[in-house]
């Protein structure tokens, strides 16, 4: 009797640290994917705000230059 319920203790605790240790995982893996989501975002911010300044007025009315110089030493 005490052996059997031994085990039964050992089976529940075995189910417990492998459900913390699944918990644990997935945890660092929800963290992982929120990073990467916040970069995602800040990268199309990034994106967005270039092709708004090449669509701004001022963007518009600059032209190219006839003619480049470099300055040497």
């Amino acid at each position: 009797m005490v052996a059997l319920l031994g085990l039964i203790y050992l089976t529940q605790v075995t189910k417990t640290s492998f459900y913390g240790y699944t918990i644990n995982k997935q945890q660092e893996q929800l963290a992982s994917l929120k990073a990467e989501g916040q970069d995602l975002q800040i990268e199309n911010a990034k994106l967005q705000a270039l092709s708004e300044i090449k669509q701004s007025n001022v963007a518009k009315a600059m032209s190219e230059p006839s003619s480049v110089e470099y300055a040497t030493n």
